[in-house]
């Protein structure tokens, strides 16, 4: 406890100055109480002057913070498990006491053993109205005698310790953290987490190390991307990827479009499913969406874009459809050839055909083809097997057949396709 009655001591000098020409016009008591101006065991006695009272009382809880500011820092041990070693912290805790004077309050809020620091405690108070005889200006002189046992500086510094240790250990884990990225979230708390570490650590060392790991955890928004899965009419689903990984991402995606309705952001375990509506869509024209996501102070924005009719199968019948009768009389036709020529983007499969042939008394069935279409322009070729009757015959390039595909895609959607094309045959 030397160093403590020693600083106690340092408080008064210039604070008492030479009362020759100075009158006390008021005070709180008849006699100086003893113990002002001296030290006391087991006690923080301080006094301050300032122009009214309350400014001079402040300045004495001041001294207090201070006091016990330097007292922590001359008995705190380093723990085996700290970064920096004893001088580090002695000389980082008496120049945050340097620099203490006019941030006494902001500054003590990072410190915990400061908060039980309040003038209820104080024990003994003792002031004095002063009035200068030459310039008649009135001062304050405010003096307390405030209870500080050694029992309660082991807390404080036990405290200290405990604390340090804490803030030590949470910066270990978040250094540890950042190699295994799981979650957008977790980059959120860490970047948060190291505000409050920042503002505690008091030394260079730990405080730069924690700006700098802050640092690389923002860093992380930029290395984000958006990752498609899959693109299907009415869904599209991606997700968010950090080094070559999925990482979930919480906060829904802001989705704009022009030509989408009843847009639909729904999370799935580490990915999201984007669900829309394009029945209102016009083909001919483009299509899309802009994702966004809200990363830190990053906005993270991608562009889908979507065909309308990329469900539906586009076959296109082109040239001329021939027809080659195996049998034919002047009355009759048996087992018809057809050739035709197709032009699709997808493969797909023929079901039926129906064919109108000006001239026939009927129209060509052919069911139950199942015949697979490659995409690209294919020729496709197809029997009637049976008879038909031929009522006239017909001036081919003045007549067009007439007639429809059923179809499905690869998904097994159906769709009819209806044409009229002109036609050759051999009757």
């Amino acid at each position: 406890m030397k160093h403590i009655r020693v600083l106690s001591l340092l408080l008064f000098i210039g604070i008492l100055p030479c009362t020759a020409q100075l009158k006390v016009v008021q005070k709180s008591a008849k006699k100086t109480p003893v113990w002002v101006n001296t030290t006391q065991k087991d006690y923080i006695v301080t006094s301050a002057i300032a122009d009214n009272i309350e400014r001079a009382k402040n300045e004495c809880m001041d001294n207090i913070r201070k006091y016990v500011i330097d007292a922590v820092a001359q008995n705190v041990k380093s723990s085996s498990e700290s970064t920096i070693n004893q001088e580090s912290v002695n000389s980082g805790i008496v120049n945050f006491l340097d620099s203490y004077t006019y941030t006494a309050q902001t500054q003590s809020a990072n410190l915990p053993y400061l908060t039980g620091i309040s003038e209820s405690k104080i024990e003994e108070a003792y002031w004095e109205k002063r009035e200068d005889k030459k310039t008649k200006e009135i001062s304050y002189l405010y003096c307390v005698k405030y209870p500080f046992p050694s029992l309660e500086l082991k807390k404080l510094v036990h405290e200290f310790q405990r604390k340090d240790n804490e803030m030590n250990e949470k910066y270990n884990t978040l250094e540890e953290q950042y190699e295994n990225i799981t979650s957008v979230a977790q980059i959120d708390k860490a970047v948060t987490d190291l505000n409050s570490l920042i503002r505690y650590f008091f030394d260079d060392v730990r405080k730069e190390a924690a700006r700098n790991l802050q640092r690389n955890y923002r860093q992380l928004y930029n290395e984000i991307s958006i990752h498609e899965i899959s693109n299907k009419l009415g869904c599209y689903c991606l997700d968010l990827q950090l080094r070559g990984k999925a990482i979930k991402v919480s906060q829904r995606p802001v989705v704009k479009s022009a030509t989408l309705t009843q847009i639909r952001p729904e999370a799935e375990e580490d990915h999201w499913n984007i669900h829309y509506n394009s029945e209102t869509c016009d083909p001919t024209e483009e299509n899309f969406a802009t994702i966004t996501f809200k990363l830190g102070n990053k906005n993270l924005s991608q562009t889908f874009y979507i065909d309308p009719e990329q469900d539906k199968v586009k076959v296109i019948l082109s040239k001329d459809v021939y027809l080659t009768a195996e049998t034919k009389t002047d009355s009759t036709l048996a087992n018809i050839s057809i050739r035709i020529n197709l032009e699709s983007k997808a493969a797909y499969t023929i079901d039926n055909i129906t064919l109108n042939v000006p001239g026939l008394s009927m129209p060509l069935f052919i069911d139950n083809l199942n015949q697979t279409v490659s995409k690209g322009t294919q020729t496709v070729n197809v029997d009637y097997n049976g008879e038909v009757e031929l009522l006239e015959k017909q001036n081919n390039r003045m007549n067009l057949l007439k007639g429809h595909l059923e179809i499905k895609n690869t998904e097994g959607v159906s769709k009819r396709i209806d044409f009229s094309l002109p036609f050759k045959a051999n009757w």
